[in-house]
Protein backbone atom coordinates (compact mmCIF):
# COMPACT_ATOMS: atom_id res chain seq x y z
CA UNK A 1 0.00 0.00 0.00
CA UNK A 2 3.00 2.65 0.20
CA UNK A 3 5.83 3.35 -2.66
CA UNK A 4 8.76 2.90 -0.95
CA UNK A 5 11.74 4.06 -3.46
CA UNK A 6 15.60 3.23 -2.50
CA UNK A 7 18.11 5.92 -1.01
CA UNK A 8 21.54 5.90 -0.67
CA UNK A 9 23.51 4.92 2.51
CA UNK A 10 23.86 6.98 4.66
CA UNK A 11 20.55 8.73 3.71
CA UNK A 12 20.36 12.36 4.90
CA UNK A 13 17.01 13.54 4.83
CA UNK A 14 16.18 17.41 3.34
CA UNK A 15 12.66 18.16 4.94
CA UNK A 16 11.03 17.20 8.21
CA UNK A 17 8.53 14.60 8.53
CA UNK A 18 8.03 11.02 9.00
CA UNK A 19 10.23 8.73 7.52
CA UNK A 20 9.79 4.44 7.56
CA UNK A 21 13.08 2.29 6.06
CA UNK A 22 13.11 -0.91 5.74
CA UNK A 23 16.72 -3.16 4.75
CA UNK A 24 16.98 -5.87 2.36
CA UNK A 25 19.66 -8.52 2.01
CA UNK A 26 19.45 -11.22 -0.21
CA UNK A 27 15.72 -12.79 0.38
CA UNK A 28 15.79 -11.18 3.81
CA UNK A 29 13.46 -8.19 4.39
CA UNK A 30 13.92 -6.61 8.40
CA UNK A 31 11.02 -5.01 10.28
CA UNK A 32 10.33 -1.33 9.57
CA UNK A 33 12.18 1.37 11.61
CA UNK A 34 10.66 4.63 11.53
CA UNK A 35 12.38 8.07 11.79
CA UNK A 36 10.84 11.38 12.86
CA UNK A 37 12.97 14.14 11.56
CA UNK A 38 12.31 17.61 13.24
CA UNK A 39 13.33 20.99 11.63
CA UNK A 40 15.99 22.95 13.22
CA UNK A 41 15.14 25.27 16.18
CA UNK A 42 15.78 28.94 14.71
CA UNK A 43 18.05 31.23 17.06
CA UNK A 44 17.09 33.68 19.32
CA UNK A 45 18.20 37.16 18.51
CA UNK A 46 21.07 37.97 21.19
CA UNK A 47 20.00 40.05 24.59
CA UNK A 48 22.09 42.67 24.25
CA UNK A 49 21.31 44.08 28.06
CA UNK A 50 21.09 40.54 30.25
CA UNK A 51 20.10 42.13 33.29
CA UNK A 52 17.90 44.66 31.82
CA UNK A 53 14.19 44.10 32.92
CA UNK A 54 12.40 46.96 31.64
CA UNK A 55 9.89 45.69 28.94
CA UNK A 56 7.39 47.82 27.13
CA UNK A 57 4.15 46.96 27.05
CA UNK A 58 1.77 46.81 24.60
CA UNK A 59 -2.38 46.45 24.21
CA UNK A 60 -3.23 43.31 22.41
CA UNK A 61 -6.55 45.19 20.27
CA UNK A 62 -8.33 41.90 18.02
CA UNK A 63 -10.57 43.34 15.28
CA UNK A 64 -13.51 40.71 14.85
CA UNK A 65 -14.18 41.08 11.30
CA UNK A 66 -15.09 39.95 7.71
CA UNK A 67 -15.62 40.56 4.22
CA UNK A 68 -19.45 40.88 3.43
CA UNK A 69 -19.38 42.81 6.38
CA UNK A 70 -20.72 46.38 5.50
CA UNK A 71 -19.69 48.49 8.74
CA UNK A 72 -16.84 46.61 9.28
CA UNK A 73 -14.69 48.77 6.73
CA UNK A 74 -15.83 51.69 9.27
CA UNK A 75 -13.42 49.97 12.12
CA UNK A 76 -10.86 49.87 9.99
CA UNK A 77 -10.90 53.03 9.18
CA UNK A 78 -10.40 54.12 12.78
CA UNK A 79 -7.53 51.71 13.32
CA UNK A 80 -5.62 53.32 10.33
CA UNK A 81 -6.41 56.66 12.46
CA UNK A 82 -5.23 55.43 15.52
CA UNK A 83 -1.64 53.70 14.21
CA UNK A 84 -1.39 57.25 12.54
CA UNK A 85 -1.06 58.67 15.92
CA UNK A 86 2.45 58.48 17.20
CA UNK A 87 1.41 58.42 20.73
CA UNK A 88 -1.38 55.65 20.59
CA UNK A 89 1.00 53.24 18.03
CA UNK A 90 3.51 52.40 20.41
CA UNK A 91 0.61 51.46 23.20
CA UNK A 92 -0.75 48.48 21.06
CA UNK A 93 -0.26 45.59 18.94
CA UNK A 94 -3.07 44.88 16.21
CA UNK A 95 -4.44 41.48 14.98
CA UNK A 96 -7.75 40.75 12.56
CA UNK A 97 -9.96 37.81 13.54
CA UNK A 98 -12.08 36.99 10.38
CA UNK A 99 -15.22 35.60 11.50
CA UNK A 100 -18.05 36.83 10.20
CA UNK A 101 -18.69 34.39 7.63
CA UNK A 102 -17.52 31.10 6.36
CA UNK A 103 -17.00 32.07 3.10
CA UNK A 104 -14.29 34.51 3.90
CA UNK A 105 -10.48 33.00 3.00
CA UNK A 106 -9.03 34.38 6.17
CA UNK A 107 -11.91 32.43 7.87
CA UNK A 108 -10.90 30.05 10.46
CA UNK A 109 -12.02 27.61 12.87
CA UNK A 110 -9.68 29.49 15.77
CA UNK A 111 -11.10 32.54 14.28
CA UNK A 112 -14.60 31.60 15.23
CA UNK A 113 -13.57 30.08 19.00
CA UNK A 114 -12.01 33.25 19.54
CA UNK A 115 -15.18 35.40 18.73
CA UNK A 116 -17.67 33.38 20.45
CA UNK A 117 -15.35 33.79 23.30
CA UNK A 118 -16.48 37.33 23.83
CA UNK A 119 -19.93 36.33 23.02
CA UNK A 120 -20.73 39.72 21.48
CA UNK A 121 -23.71 40.46 19.00
CA UNK A 122 -22.49 42.80 16.44
CA UNK A 123 -19.64 43.67 13.71
CA UNK A 124 -17.05 45.00 13.95
CA UNK A 125 -16.20 44.48 17.74
CA UNK A 126 -12.73 45.67 18.61
CA UNK A 127 -11.78 43.47 21.91
CA UNK A 128 -8.99 44.25 24.16
CA UNK A 129 -6.59 41.68 25.66
CA UNK A 130 -7.76 38.09 25.62
CA UNK A 131 -8.92 38.46 29.43
CA UNK A 132 -11.07 42.20 28.63
CA UNK A 133 -14.24 41.74 27.30
CA UNK A 134 -15.05 45.60 26.39
CA UNK A 135 -16.06 45.95 23.00
CA UNK A 136 -16.02 48.74 20.71
CA UNK A 137 -18.24 49.62 17.92
CA UNK A 138 -17.30 50.90 14.85
CA UNK A 139 -18.41 54.77 16.25
CA UNK A 140 -15.91 55.89 18.01
CA UNK A 141 -12.29 56.75 18.36
CA UNK A 142 -12.18 58.37 21.73
CA UNK A 143 -13.80 55.18 23.09
CA UNK A 144 -10.54 52.78 21.28
CA UNK A 145 -8.31 54.70 23.18
CA UNK A 146 -10.11 55.77 26.22
CA UNK A 147 -9.86 51.46 26.44
CA UNK A 148 -6.15 51.37 25.72
CA UNK A 149 -5.48 54.36 28.38
CA UNK A 150 -6.50 52.02 30.80
CA UNK A 151 -5.25 48.39 29.78
CA UNK A 152 -1.75 50.00 29.28
CA UNK A 153 0.62 50.29 31.93
CA UNK A 154 3.10 53.02 31.59
CA UNK A 155 6.06 51.95 33.75
CA UNK A 156 6.02 48.50 31.74
CA UNK A 157 5.36 44.87 31.56
CA UNK A 158 6.35 42.34 34.23
CA UNK A 159 7.81 40.28 31.41
CA UNK A 160 9.41 40.52 28.24
CA UNK A 161 9.68 37.75 25.11
CA UNK A 162 12.06 36.85 22.60
CA UNK A 163 11.13 34.90 19.64
CA UNK A 164 12.02 33.05 16.35
CA UNK A 165 10.09 31.40 14.02
CA UNK A 166 10.73 29.43 10.84
CA UNK A 167 8.70 27.53 8.33
CA UNK A 168 9.23 23.79 7.94
CA UNK A 169 7.84 21.57 5.15
CA UNK A 170 5.38 20.44 7.62
CA UNK A 171 5.21 23.00 10.62
CA UNK A 172 6.20 26.19 12.11
CA UNK A 173 8.82 26.38 14.52
CA UNK A 174 8.77 28.76 17.12
CA UNK A 175 12.06 29.39 19.79
CA UNK A 176 10.55 31.48 22.73
CA UNK A 177 12.56 32.71 25.48
CA UNK A 178 10.82 34.54 28.47
CA UNK A 179 12.36 36.79 30.94
CA UNK A 180 10.70 38.33 34.18
CA UNK A 181 11.01 41.45 35.91
CA UNK A 182 8.61 39.99 38.37
CA UNK A 183 7.99 36.59 40.27
CA UNK A 184 4.85 35.17 38.60
CA UNK A 185 2.61 32.69 36.89
CA UNK A 186 2.74 33.73 33.21
CA UNK A 187 1.06 32.41 30.16
CA UNK A 188 2.63 32.10 26.29
CA UNK A 189 0.31 32.06 23.78
CA UNK A 190 1.47 32.07 20.41
CA UNK A 191 -1.24 32.59 17.76
CA UNK A 192 -0.14 31.96 14.09
CA UNK A 193 -1.66 34.84 11.64
CA UNK A 194 -1.35 34.63 7.72
CA UNK A 195 -1.18 38.06 5.61
CA UNK A 196 -1.25 39.16 2.25
CA UNK A 197 -4.86 36.83 1.63
CA UNK A 198 -7.13 38.96 -0.56
CA UNK A 199 -10.82 39.12 -0.82
CA UNK A 200 -13.28 41.24 -2.11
Amino acid sequence: SHDFIEVSNPFTPTEDGDYTFYAVAGDLISNDVKVVVTPTVPALPEDSDAGNTSFAHRVLLVDHTGTNCGYCPLMMKLLKTLEEDEVYHSKYYEAMSHSYNTSDPSYSGSAAAISSHYNFNGYPTLTYNFYHTTTSSHGSIDHIMQQIDALWKADGADAGIAAASSIASNSVIVNVEVKAAVTNDYRVVAWLLEDNIYAK
